[in-house]
């Protein structure tokens, strides 16, 4: 088992403290030095974004912040927000600019005056050319200043003097004036051919010594750094010294260079800084004794190398007018810049010190640079390592050797060499194991690898088993445990064997999740979707640090701290960082605004830094490398009058404006729609503003940079908009109370007339109700009487079925009686047929036994019953009963029909056959058949019509 023995670590652990004791006192040298390395933020303004000309003659800087450039094009403003554009009435090209409080002078072609601001922070313009005692000309104002209580406008003829009231030429007639320079309180002027002049009592006054500088132009004028001197800078002939009435050149190495890039403007940035802008070559920064301390050119970020002007504003940042656009380079801020114009470095992912040389790991290999105290940062380039091309994870220094964990195998540097250690791949992290000296642990695409060191050799050892994940970071909980990170699939917990060969349990968590592993205070933290949590192997769960989440809110959500020094740790998450100082139970400090100029910079998901020293860090970005200053104060304009209300508009929905008020905002109703632009010329930070409209919603809403915030359609009430910047404190909140008006409808009187509409509503719904009740009581009655009249028509009808019922069952009975009484005589008849043909046939048996007489006799009374009129009679009242009024109705209509015919229709009315219709006629059917063919012609029959038919539907 690979035990640590305690006396072998007190050793180590004394040896290592004396190595990091001399490698701090080496990285300390290197702090003032590094800043060489970088170049400060630059942030470009564009045509685009100001909507004006190319070039851009002068800057100033107002009593708000906001900043003034003369243009090509006009007048340009800048808030902080937003850019705005005024023009001169002859819309000519302002040459120059000079703020005073809130005035801002300005000097064109023929031109010049002051523009005064209203409420709203637009421009006035007031011209004072007037006020000269001749024609003004086509002389144009180049250059403005104020000295003492006056406004100096100068030509390349003459100066002007403005006290306020009234205007005098104090110069001219002389030749070619230059720019007027103020330094140690004194105004100075110089006139090409003849030397410098001197302010005094608005009087010039040559200044002895000076005749050297004829054919010179000066366009610089700075105190040296103890004010023993003045420095001045020529276009042409670099940088001279004039001190107790006698110019000499100022013999610095970087003359050379200034002469190439023709110095046209400059200033003192600090007691031992001057910045220089060039025709040709940007910005320098020297330091006092003329050492080139910095270069900020077209390579550098700037926009483009032609610098027209130059103005350090109340923040102590530069903003620089070029020929084409506009920078503002942060000087005052923490962070400075290592980026590549060309892209040849790459993506840093890593980075190391080591043996007096800087490494950068990057997406193109390893690149390094000597760090040399007497090389500016004009000089500093970065070489590749030969044979390191391709992706680099790691660079860590171990007992004094830089290991390179590489997409390709694992390498240790040396200089400007590699040598391959392994052959494995993606080496993300390595460390010593914290249990021996001689094992070191690494991280690969395939699992966990040990090395051992053996007589100052390194050399692969084995792979651990049971564990084949991408490791990205490991982190010892004890000797035998590690945890491991893997980029996208969650956490793992490896508990290994004694020897470190292999793995005896596996523990995952938060599967298919970023978890990063952290050390806070030495203790191990991880990273999740609800902020930091730690692990505890007893109940084996995670519980969060709730006082430090809560403190953070959101930044913690998973984020990935780096420990630094103390208590003081950078937080990434996101592609965004911050500083803070914190312990598990705290947060004591928290920085994120001073690092705004690097979201978008950082390579989410590998954010990682280097620490320096205790005052410097480097930060790796995706083009280069940043350094931050952990020891910078900065230094800020405390008068600065921070947010701004600029124009608050309330507006219905199509457009109309309220009528502007001042300060008591009674809105009425029809103008609930907000729109409010705001300035805020904060430029060393690059803070959002962020919004709350108490009343509306109770969250804050990032502005996302936008010039204007709205809200549409608001309700009555009374509101608060409250805006502040970003991480920002109580102080610096704007708060705008308004109230908006009821809507007529919702107004006082609106609601007593609401009251007497009620009651008036509430009486004739009364009415409207009591009548209704009556018509509703009529209508029951109607109702009820209509129900009555119904169930009395329903009485009737039944009762008038029942009789009809009566009606058809008595039909049914007398058509029964008719059916019987007819049937009855058939059958009467058809018996005495039978007996009067029986008698026949006995007759003709008998013969003359059978007297004729007799038999006549019988026949006779036998066809007399057959014929008897009492049958018919008694036939004919059963018919009339049953088929009423036939009998008559068909004698009126026909009269010309027999008693016979009139028998046989009742006969055939029956439907009668004509065999039945014999026997009751005691005729033979041919008899019946005939009586019916005689009928028919009686009655007008056609011949298709059939003659039963037309009887049955009679």
């Amino acid at each position: 088992m690979m035990r640590s023995h305690l006396k072998y670590r007190q050793h180590a652990v004394a040896i290592f403290i004396i190595f990091m004791f001399f490698v701090l006192l080496r990285q300390e040298a290197y702090s003032g030095d590094l800043l060489k390395y970088g170049t400060p933020f630059i942030k470009h303004f564009t045509k685009k974004d100001y909507n004006a000309g190319n070039k851009n003659w002068s800057v100033t800087q107002d009593s708000n912040g906001f900043i003034y450039v003369g243009n090509t094009n006009g007048l340009l403003q800048y808030d902080g927000i937003r850019w705005k554009k005024f023009n001169l009435p002859g819309g000519t090209i302002i040459r120059s600019v000079y703020a005073d409080g809130s005035k801002i002078y300005s000097g064109s072609l023929g031109e010049f005056g002051y523009w005064e601001t209203d409420h709203k922070f637009d421009l006035r313009y007031n011209s004072l050319a007037s006020l000269i005692d001749h024609d003004f000309g086509d002389e144009e104002i180049w250059w403005i200043v104020k000295f003492k209580n006056d406004i100096l406008f100068q030509s390349f003829a003459n100066t002007f003097l403005y006290d306020g009231r009234s205007v005098k030429k104090i110069i001219s007639n002389v030749g070619v004036i230059f720019p007027p320079f103020i330094v140690n309180g004194r105004l100075f002027v110089q006139v090409v051919n003849t030397g410098l002049f001197e302010i005094i009592d608005r009087q010039a006054v040559f200044v002895p010594g000076t005749g050297k500088l004829v054919d010179m132009n000066v366009k610089m004028m700075v105190p040296s750094y103890d004010r023993s001197s003045i420095i001045i800078g020529t276009e042409n002939n670099g940088f001279f010294n004039y001190s107790e009435g006698d110019v000499s050149r100022w013999d610095i190495p970087s003359n050379r260079i200034f002469q190439r890039d023709q110095i046209n403007r400059g200033l003192k940035v600090s007691d031992s800084i001057y910045a220089v802008g060039t025709i040709l070559g940007g910005v320098y920064l020297i330091d006092e004794q003329g050492n080139i301390f910095n270069h900020i050119d077209r390579e550098k970020g700037l926009n483009n190398n032609t610098v027209l002007s130059l103005k350090l504003d109340n923040d102590m940042n530069l903003w620089v007018g070029l020929d084409n656009g506009i920078d503002l380079v942060k000087l005052n801020s923490p962070l400075y810049y290592k980026t590549e114009s060309t892209g040849d470095i790459g993506s840093v992912y890593t980075s190391a010190i080591h043996n007096d040389y800087l490494y950068l790991g990057t997406n193109r290999g390893i690149f390094y640079t000597r760090l040399d105290r007497s090389v500016s940062n004009t000089g500093n380039k970065f070489t590749l390592v030969p044979g390191s091309q391709g992706q680099v994870w790691n660079l860590t220094v171990i007992d004094g050797v830089l290991f390179c964990g590489h997409n390709s195998a694992t390498f240790i540097v040396d200089e400007d060499k590699i040598k391959k250690v392994s052959d494995i791949a993606g080496g993300y992290d390595i460390m010593q194991y914290p249990y021996n000296d001689n094992y070191i642990i690494q991280g690969g695409y395939s699992g966990l690898f040990v090395y051992r060191i053996k007589q100052g050799k390194c050399t692969f050892s084995h792979q651990i088993k049971g564990f084949p994940k991408l490791s990205k970071s490991i982190e010892f909980e004890r000797e035998d445990v590690v945890w491991v990170a893997h980029p996208h699939r969650g956490l793992y917990r490896l508990e290994l064997n004694d020897q470190l060969t292999e793995v005896v349990d596996l523990r995952a968590f938060s599967a298919d999740k970023k978890t990063y592993i952290n050390k806070l205070n030495n203790k191990l933290v991880f990273s999740s979707d609800s902020g930091f949590i730690y692990y505890d192997d007893m109940k084996n769960s995670f519980s969060g640090l709730s006082e430090i989440n809560e403190a953070l809110g959101e930044l913690s959500l998973n984020a990935h701290i780096v420990p630094t020094r103390h208590d003081n740790y950078w937080l990434f998450k996101d592609g965004e960082c911050a500083v803070t100082s914190m312990d598990e139970s705290k947060l004591t400090e928290l920085d994120n605004t001073s690092f705004n100029d690097l979201i978008g910079y950082l390579i989410p998901g590998h954010e990682d830094i280097c620490v320096i020293d205790p005052t410097l860090t480097l930060i790796h970005l995706d083009n280069g490398f940043a350094i931050y200053n952990h020891d910078w104060k900065g230094d800020h304009n405390l008068n600065r009058e921070g947010i701004m209300l600029r124009e608050l508009i309330f507006s219905t929905p199509l457009g109309a404006q309220f009528p502007e008020v001042d300060g008591n905002y009674k809105i009425p109703f029809k103008y609930n729609s907000l729109s409010v632009k705001l300035s805020f010329p904060e430029y060393t930070q690059e803070r959002d503003l962020i919004y709350k409209l108490d009343g509306y919603h109770r969250k804050w809403t990032n502005s996302n940079f936008q010039e204007e915030i709205s809200f549409q359609n608001l309700p009555f009430g009374k509101y608060t908009l409250k805006i502040k910047p970003e991480y920002s404190t109580v102080d610096e909140e704007l708060a705008v109370e308004f109230t908006i008006h009821p809507p007529w409808y919702q107004s006082t009187i609106a609601k007593a007339g609401y009251i007497l509409l009620s009651i008036i509503a509430l009486v004739v719904m009364i009415l409207i109700n009591n009548r209704k009740i009556r018509k509703i009581h009529e209508k029951h009655e109607l109702e009820r009487r209509r129900l009555l009249e119904k169930e009395a028509s329903e009485n009737e009808r039944k009762l008038i079925e029942i009789r009809n019922e009566n009606l058809r069952n008595e039909i049914k009975l007398r058509n029964s009686r008719l059916a019987k009484s007819t049937f009855s005589l058939i059958h009467k008849n058809n018996s005495l047929i039978a007996i009067k043909e029986e008698l026949s046939k006995v007759k003709d048996e008998l013969g003359v036994r059978f007297p004729g007489k007799y038999f006549n006799r019988i026949i006779r009374n036998i066809d007399r019953g057959i014929t008897s009129e009492n049958d018919w009679k008694m036939f004919e009242q059963s018919f009339s009963e049953v088929h009423e009024n036939f009998l008559h109705k068909l004698k009126d209509e026909y009269p010309d029909l027999t008693p016979a015919d009139i028998q046989l229709c009742a006969y055939l009315k029956m439907n009668l056959s004509s065999k039945e219709i014999a026997s009751l006629l005691n005729i033979t059917v041919r008899g019946v058949e005939i009586r019916r063919y005689r009928l028919r012609k009686k009655l007008n029959l056609n011949h298709d019509t059939n003659l039963v038919e037309f009887i049955m539907g009679y």
